[in-house]
């Protein structure tokens, strides 16, 4: 994972502060249909305002019922009340709710509750706990659920009081940043409208005026791990409010302009967005019998290709368009576009009389992962009690030690020890889940 700075150094030298009051709200939530049980959480929070109107009301998150901020003790903490029970915090002391149970005709049983924290903290330490709280999780499994939803929110919300609220313009590219990435481990932004559209209300707000040094700092950082002539073709405003800022004699403008600023390539590991092309084919006598499996990745993939799929034939990619290929197979030409679910195509009869059901796939995945998957069902195939689940496993094997060795040509060289390992051990149970070798996969 990549190292992201955090410029809060302001013109006058301080460091920038921006303390706050929050309530954190944990929403519980727990069914029980017949004999299964399901329980959820979320975490939220509400920022107090200086001079708050009352009552300040919470979301209704899956039913739980809204939480309202009534009023404050003689000590300033938050007085609440929530399904006509009222509670009175405490500095950074967690006050838990009653369990309110709900009327539903559908379910056995359904129940909620609450927890609530009162802190008076630095938003900007908020921000920057939760930001590297959810790279970490992004980073070993880049996936969103309701805790990085949850965490994202935290750290957003939080760096935009700092913007609002107190002023500090600065920090708008890291916002921007956060806001418009899918997968904060690499930071890669996915979403340009959003990205464009708060960078242009940056400008607006200042961010770029010529002593914003740590302004223009957050701005380096976000062309660190976002290729530069990308950004400015989204945004051409920035490049022309970056060379307005080198104008007016700020030094980090004028180098920029006149260096750049180096894109750190990312490896697929560290970026869940950086996706290849991968053209997958499968044989099969039924659901539950495999006869063949081939995978082509990325530059594989290429016009003339002819794949010998051994009794089977050979298959032939007669040409490539944009997100297309046209797939030759027993004299019939398949137009496939870039999708993630399967092709059919014509059973073939072997000479022994079996009919075997041919599937071709091809679309776009991050190839770490699709490393990691692999080698997870070349386990599963292993171990599993259905003898024909484990005809394939010699072709799988071969496609992932392919696809490893590709990873390290493309610049992953700590692959190297996983490369050895997949090639000594016979049995891969070693990279399951609980398995001696499982940190090779992190």
């Amino acid at each position: 994972m990549i190292d992201l700075d955090f410029y809060t150094n302001l013109p006058s030298g301080e460091l920038a502060k921006a303390p706050f009051r929050i309530l954190v709200l944990n929403y519980y939530h727990h069914t029980m249909d017949m004999s299964v049980a399901n329980y959820s959480s979320r975490t939220k929070i509400i920022i107090i305002p200086q001079e708050p109107k009352l009552p300040i009301v919470s979301e209704n998150w899956c039913g739980c019922g809204e939480t309202k901020i009534v009023g404050f003790n003689d000590e300033g903490c938050p007085i609440l009340s929530w399904h006509g029970y009222e509670y009175v915090t405490s500095d950074k002391e967690v006050i838990e709710s009653r369990t309110i149970y709900l009327e539903n005709p559908y379910l056995s049983h359904e129940e909620v509750s609450m927890s609530y924290e009162y802190c008076k903290l630095d938003a900007l330490d908020v921000m920057s706990t939760y930001r590297n709280e959810v790279r970490k999780y992004q980073k070993a499994r880049p996936v969103v659920n309701n805790e990085v939803e949850d965490n994202k929110e935290i750290a957003t919300k939080s760096l935009w009081y700092a913007i609002k609220e107190k002023g500090f313009v600065g920090f708008y590219p890291t916002y921007a940043l956060m806001m418009s990435c899918k997968n904060w481990a690499s930071f890669t932004i996915t979403d340009w409208d959003v990205f464009a559209k708060i960078m242009q209300e940056a400008i607006k707000a200042g961010c770029f005026d010529v002593q914003n040094d740590y302004g223009i700092g957050n701005l380096v950082q976000v062309l660190r791990v976002n290729p530069e002539e990308e950004v400015y073709k989204r945004v051409p405003a920035l490049k022309e409010a970056v060379e307005k800022m080198a104008a007016n004699g700020n030094e980090v403008a004028q180098m920029m302009l006149d260096y750049g600023v180096e894109y750190i390539e990312k490896i697929s590991r560290e970026d869940s967005e950086l996706k290849h092309y991968t053209l997958t084919i499968e044989g099969e006598k039924d659901e539950w019998i495999e006869k063949y499996y081939c995978q082509l990745f990325d530059d594989e993939i290429v016009a003339g290709t002819t794949i010998d799929l051994g009794e089977y034939g050979t298959a032939t990619i007669a040409s490539i368009g944009d997100d297309t290929i046209d797939f030759v197979w027993q004299n019939e030409t398949y137009h496939l576009k870039e999708d993630f679910y399967k092709k059919i195509l014509s059973p073939i009869k072997t000479q022994s009389g079996e009919e075997i059901d041919f599937t071709v796939r091809f679309y776009k995945r991050n190839l770490w992962t699709l490393l990691k998957d692999s080698i997870s069902i070349i386990t599963f195939d292993q171990v599993s009690s259905n003898e024909g689940k484990k005809g394939c496993i010699s072709l799988k094997k071969e496609c992932a030690l392919r696809l490893v060795q590709k990873l390290i040509d493309k610049g992953d060289k700590d692959l190297e020890a996983l490369a050895y390992a997949m090639k000594e051990n016979e049995e891969w149970k070693c990279f399951d889940f609980d398995g001696e070798l499982r940190y090779l996969l992190q």
